[in-house]
């Protein structure tokens, strides 16, 4: 086992780890007893790239109940420059679940560790293969999720409960940490731990220039994101949304945000407009998202097809007009208003073309 003294975790059986015990710290554990807040923060710690959270939840009666949870500090200011409320782990603390109910009650109930790829948008299929007889299990919290951008996600079963760890990163791995809880019905094991680089790009906190394009230099200036170069893709690191922004989409009935379900996609160097901008090294101003000109962008960027920009439904979904594109040697800056703008002098407000005027997308690009 891996988590420190004095707790004990069911393991998977009948499949073997795919590590040997010497190969990571396993530590005793006491029969019945759950995480400690130190417990909680080593796993998350160790749910690399992006861990972000973990909550313990514990049998009450016929019920598991949130007990405690733990957030690194990046992460709650990280949510705070968003403009949301709260915390995945504080939301969650509303929901309840009955062993066999959802996953955290299915988990609890097979006493067998699950790992979820994306809790945005969890596969039918992957939870049926991964714990027999999951027909019609569902994860009641895939609203939070969007909201918070989670992404990957294990949970791991206890007598007494069960331990949900989480991260902002979709994971294609297994973290190595986990090596005693991995099976067969799981994603391939990590063969080492992420390096220093990838945990630094996954997504933490966003730049705080973010949240001042958007909230002081911006006409109805509505998202940012940060999009950065990993291994010759550019994909999504962070992101930022006003307050009055989430609580209009929620208003709405929507269940995500532009920036949460960008956070899917990736681009080759010079794909779509982000990859295109990022290959130029030059910025882009498109005055309106969901009507594009072919032939402006064509001017910008020399090189323009009707398949570049592959958020368009995005846009019209959640009311998208103009957008910004700042480039720098490690990946692109995005920043977009729920306006339309005939240029970029009217994109900005009074202090954001002052901002302009003394070269500071220049600064952005350095």
């Amino acid at each position: 086992l891996f988590l420190g003294s004095r707790l004990e975790l069911v393991r998977p059986a009948p499949t073997p780890p795919s590590a040997t015990p010497r190969e990571l710290p396993r530590p005793s554990l006491s029969v019945g007893r759950m995480a400690s807040s130190a417990k909680l923060q080593e796993m998350v710690e160790n749910f690399l790239p992006g861990g972000c959270y973990g909550i313990e939840w514990a049998l009450e009666g016929d019920v598991l109940v949130h007990k405690s949870h733990y957030n690194p500090q990046w992460r709650i200011e990280g949510v705070k420059r968003q403009g949301l409320n709260g915390l995945y782990t504080t939301d969650s603390t509303k929901y309840t679940f009955k062993p066999g109910q959802g996953f955290v009650g299915k988990v609890f109930e097979a006493q067998k560790p699950f790992f979820v790829r994306d809790l945005q948008c969890p596969d039918p299929e992957e939870v049926k293969d991964a714990i027999l007889l999951w027909y019609g299990a569902s994860f009641h919290r895939v609203g939070l999720a969007q909201e918070y951008g989670i992404r990957s996600a294990i949970f791991l079963p206890t007598q007494s409960g069960v331990l949900e760890v989480g991260s902002t990163s979709m994971m294609d791995e297994v973290p190595r940490y986990f090596a005693p809880y991995h099976s067969q019905e799981m994603p391939p094991l990590a063969k080492e731990a992420p390096s220093e680089q990838a945990v630094a790009a996954s997504g933490a906190e966003p730049p705080t220039v973010l949240a001042r394009l958007v909230d002081e230099l911006t006409v109805a200036g509505c998202y940012a994101i940060e999009w950065v170069l990993r291994d010759n893709s550019i994909t999504y690191r962070s992101h930022y949304n006003p307050a009055w922004r989430i609580e209009g989409a929620k208003k709405q009935g929507l269940n995500g945000l532009y920036t949460t379900e960008s956070m899917k996609y990736g681009f080759e160097v010079g794909q779509g407009l982000v990859g295109k901008v990022f290959q130029a090294q030059k910025r882009l101003f498109v005055p309106d998202l969901q009507v594009m000109d072919p032939e402006a962008i064509k001017d910008a960027m020399q090189s323009w097809d009707d398949s570049e920009f592959q958020r368009s439904a995005l846009a019209e979904k959640y009311g998208i007009r103009a957008a910004l594109f700042v480039p720098s040697p490690k990946g692109v800056i995005e920043v977009g208003s729920s306006t339309k703008s005939a240029s970029l002098e009217e994109f900005f407000n009074e202090r954001g073309r002052e901002f302009l005027a003394k070269g500071g997308l220049d600064a952005l690009s350095s």
